[in-house]
């Protein structure tokens, strides 16, 4: 939230005084003092002096008015300047206790995704390509492009990944390859092979086979190399490869537990201590996502379970009674004693069925945070509502 400051017009009458006396001390410098740069595409010619005098520039500096004073940074316009200040700073805090609110009429654990943009913010270990122009003056230049299928791996998997132009292309010949290095030293080496069904297409794929990485989490990065017409680019993308010190082992059936939607997942474990789970639910109908789901839980023993609930109000907001796919799960260990060392865990790839029950089942009540309810009356009171 923007913090409004309420200036007197001192500090336009001092902004005055300090740029009148800038003006001042330049006309007082003897000219001698005073260095002329010479602009760079004019260097071993001779310059051409300004017809402006330091009179000249202190007389139009004296009848600037002060209201045309220039902006300095951290200084925003007064309510002097802007009579509808106040009322803006008032509806944008009311637009944020709104949204607040609507936010707050659900348990952290359990969150509707009314979008895609949402449903972007929840899914775990995903990317995004990388690109670079082929010529990079030209606005309109193809693209070289490389695109991991997720950013982050376990030992022993392979790692796939997408490299791509973009553009309008009139090349002849277009071939990729791919080379997997850690610290500049190189590890595995291969050739991209062509999609068929789509032009200036490769795809890589990198034997876990090929390659071993002795640490329990790697920083690797993976570059494709492009041959275009005899031309030579390149663009690389960073990997993560990783140990697994936990894993998902399965999902148990869920159910109704006054309001919530209760769900136990089963994990395995190397190393005890707190851990975090989160899995997003969909519609098993239509394939539409509906609330993300985290939990949190201290796991003292090798294996146990950690339950993920979903809340009667956010399934009521999705609309949709089940059944359900569970999927998109991400499993962290918490850095503690004695290396406080972000740990992961294995998950399924594939999507879990479960089986819905009717809103009547549950208990119906709304969620309430009084702590966040009178965060929400804060601000209402700041934007005048209240």
């Amino acid at each position: 939230m923007k913090q409004t400051i309420i200036k007197s017009p001192l500090v336009y009458v001092v902004l005055f005084l300090g740029l009148l006396a800038v003006g001042l001390g330049f006309w007082l410098l003897p000219s001698s003092d005073v260095e002329q740069p010479v602009p760079h595409e004019q260097s071993g010619q001779q310059q051409k002096m300004p017809d402006a005098s330091p009179v000249k520039d202190s007389i139009e500096l004296i009848e600037t008015p002060v209201s045309a004073a220039p902006q300095v940074a951290g200084i925003e316009p007064t309510s002097e300047d802007n009579p509808f200040l106040e009322v803006e700073t008032k509806a944008r805090l009311i637009q944020i206790a709104d949204s607040f609110a609507e936010d707050v009429q659900y348990p952290v654990y359990s969150k509707p995704i009314r979008n895609q943009d949402e449903l972007q913010k929840y899914l775990p270990n995903t990317t995004v390509a990388d690109s670079v122009p082929l010529d990079a003056k030209n606005e309109n230049s193809p693209r070289v492009s490389l695109k991991t299928s997720k950013l982050q791996y376990f030992s022993g998997e392979p790692i796939q990944a997408v490299a791509f132009v973009e553009g309008q292309l009139s090349a002849q010949s277009v071939q990729v390859e791919a080379r997997l290095v850690m610290h500049g030293q190189l590890l595995s080496q291969t050739e991209a092979e062509p999609v068929e069904s789509a032009e200036h297409r490769f795809q890589i794929h990198i034997d876990p086979a090929t390659f071993e990485v002795a640490s329990e989490m790697a920083e690797l990065r993976l570059i494709a190399s492009f041959d275009i017409d005899g031309e030579h680019y390149e663009i690389g993308s960073p990997v993560k490869y990783v140990r697994v010190s936990s894993a998902i082992d399965y999902v148990a059936t869920a159910e109704v537990v006054d309001s919530v939607l209760q769900i136990p997942v089963f994990v395995t474990t190397s190393a005890p201590g707190f851990h975090q789970l989160s899995a997003i639910l969909y519609n098993a109908e239509n394939g539409q996502p509906l609330i993300h789901l985290n939990a949190e839980k201290e796991l003292l023993v090798e294996r146990d379970f950690i339950p993920l609930q979903a809340h009667i109000a956010a399934l009521k907001a999705s609309g949709h009674e089940g059944p359900y796919l569970l999927k998109n799960f991400s499993l962290t260990r918490m850095p503690s004693e004695p290396d406080y060392t972000t740990r992961y865990g294995s998950v399924p790839s594939e999507a879990v069925q479960l089986d819905g029950f009717s809103f009547s089942d549950y208990r119906d009540e709304p969620y309430i945070d009084e702590q966040a309810q009178e965060r929400v009356e804060f601000l209402k009171k700041l934007g005048g509502e209240v």
